[in-house]
């Protein structure tokens, strides 16, 4: 008697099924977490964006300003969609005469709380 091969019929084992839906699931996961980082990273930019924006809008508010009309203080504005909170501080330089050193810092917490200072000297 001749025994013949026995034909394997068209399809996947369990386990070839079983394996490819493991790294199906793998890929999915590791989606979801890259784009739950690039989320974090565009709110932190955009935070980043807006206290920078604010505070060098308000340091040239102030360098506009004649050094008599300069006076310290805080406020609270809303710059892309990011409440931010500047401070700004004038303060003489004692090394040399006549010149003004000018603090801003913004601070805001989207997503995490942040804060910038600029700093510039001027007469």
């Amino acid at each position: 008697m001749c025994s013949r091969p026995v034909a394997r019929a068209g399809g996947f084992t369990l386990i070839e099924v079983l394996a490819a839906l493991v790294l199906a699931l793998a890929a999915l996961g590791l989606a979801v977490s890259a784009g739950q980082a690039l989320l974090r990273f565009a709110q932190e930019a955009r935070g980043e964006q807006a206290g920078l924006a604010a505070g060098q809008a308000k340091m040239e508010e102030i360098l506009s300003l004649m050094p008599a009309h300069r006076e310290e203080g805080y406020d609270v504005v809303e710059a892309a969609g990011v409440e931010v909170t500047r401070t700004w501080r004038i303060r003489p330089v004692p090394e040399l005469p006549g010149l003004d050193r000018i603090e801003v810092s913004s601070r805001w917490d989207v997503p995490a709380l942040r804060v910038l200072v600029l700093v510039a000297v001027t007469p």
